[in-house]
């Protein structure tokens, strides 16, 4: 895995060609993104619900076919600060 910082954030990029990225928000909370597939198809933005996680996603991210023609993203909210 290989890490990279642009811009005050960390990278996380790792042999399958997935980014993830931890980001505060500007209301301070922590957010944990992965993003893969094709960068110049449409970009789809996966929202769990409440009480589930991005692991309901991941059979979407192991999915070549589907990550040949789209740009996936999840999230994960590590931190809510009311």
């Amino acid at each position: 895995m290989l890490a990279h910082h642009y811009d005050g954030h960390l990278f996380l990029v790792n042999d399958m060609s997935k980014v993830s990225k931890l980001v505060t928000s500007s209301d301070g909370c922590e957010i944990f993104a992965e993003g893969a597939g094709n960068l110049d198809g449409p970009t789809i933005i996966l929202v769990h619900g409440l009480g589930s996680s991005t692991v309901v996603f991941n059979n979407l991210f192991k999915d070549d076919k589907l990550l040949s023609k789209v740009y996936l993203v999840s999230e994960l909210v590590l931190s809510f600060k009311p």
